[in-house]
């Protein structure tokens, strides 16, 4: 089983890994930060206990995250995990005390690293490099080797990376079942449906980053905006991209757009009608974080503080805040952040 993170480089992760013929594209499943961990709990009653990948995925409670490992290892599972975040030295030395198998390198995307290696056991070389170029590109990580293969490509075959990227995975094994099984069939026809959702969300884009411009507040190089949490990610990208901004700060406590409004107030309607249980609401705010130095361990540690959970990449991070403490939270963060 496979179980890979629910963004282009997991899903790049898994489409290379699958390549290699480890596994087949049934046996994946994608998962957030948020949910890995309720997921594993999931996987333990499957009996007999099997072979478990993870790629490119942490979880927002990495205690937790341990002990659901270990669990699903002493109960038999073979577990091998592939990632590129950076984590304390203790957190892989503990895995590996438990017999689970950990390739971590953060110098690079995990697309890259499921790339290095797996490259020999894969004979459809070029489809794995698009994977490759996707996942790289997608998480920003794009080391000589990636930017060597991209200027391999045809433009457009890099036109067909960005249309992916651009429209966004809805579906892991629709979108890898596409690159495997109808890319070379008739050209294009693979990447319809993308390019013109690409192209919808390429117009759509213009007008969230003007509001993005509108909501956004600046610190000396600090720039923070209050957005729809669904949009945090998006958010802190875009400002650490404008000219004199060092940290970008994206809070998830702002008001939904209008048409997710009305897709709460349906799924709340259908939820009445079909008398199904809700969703407990969170209790915690998230904050994506973006920086042109290392911040990752900063926020990890404040966070721990503030009773919630926090890391990432070393210039990509987020946070889950108690509502309580936000306030107290981001006063110290910026706090520290300006000391660096």
């Amino acid at each position: 089983m496979i179980i890979c993170h629910n963004d282009a480089d997991g899903f790049a992760s898994a489409g290379i890994f699958l390549l290699s013929n480890k596994e087949n594209l049934d046996d994946l499943r994608y998962s957030t930060v948020r949910y890995v961990n309720i997921l594993l709990k999931r996987i333990y009653n499957i009996d007999p206990p099997q072979k478990l990948y993870l790629l490119d995925l942490n979880a927002d409670d990495t205690d937790t995250f341990i002990q659901n490992l270990v669990k699903l290892r002493n109960k038999g599972f073979d577990i091998t995990l592939f990632d590129h975040h950076q984590l304390a030295e203790a957190f892989d030395e503990k895995l590996k005390s438990e017999g689970i198998q950990v390739i971590r390198d953060s110098s690079m995307s995990c697309s890259e690293l499921l790339f290095h290696s797996f490259i020999d056991e894969i004979k459809e070389k070029r489809k794995a490099e698009f994977l490759l170029c996707i996942g790289a590109i997608g998480d920003r990580l794009i080391t000589p080797f990636v930017q060597k293969i991209i200027n391999s490509f045809r433009r457009e075959e890099i036109f067909d990376v960005y249309a992916c990227l651009l429209a966004g995975i809805t579906n892991g094994r629709e979108f890898l079942y596409s690159v495997f099984e109808e890319k070379d069939k008739d050209g294009v026809g693979f990447a319809k449906k993308l390019y013109y959702r690409a192209t919808k969300k390429r117009f759509w884009i213009e007008k969230l980053k003007a509001r993005i411009n509108n909501l956004q507040e600046s610190v000396g190089s600090i720039s923070i905006v209050h957005i729809f949490r669904k949009y945090i990610g998006f958010a802190a990208s875009y400002l650490i991209d404008q000219d004199g901004i060092n940290f970008a700060i994206a809070i998830g406590d702002g008001p939904p757009a209008f048409r997710n409004r009305f897709y709460n107030f349906f799924q709340n309607f259908l939820d009445f009608i079909f008398r199904r249980k809700k969703k407990p609401k969170s209790d915690k705010t998230r904050i994506s974080f973006r920086s042109k130095i290392p911040i990752n361990t900063l926020i990890s540690s404040i966070s721990k503080k503030y009773n919630g959970f926090g890391g990432g990449h070393r210039f990509a991070c987020g946070a889950s805040i108690p509502r309580e403490n936000l306030v107290q939270f981001l006063k110290e963060t910026i706090r520290e952040i300006k000391t660096l």
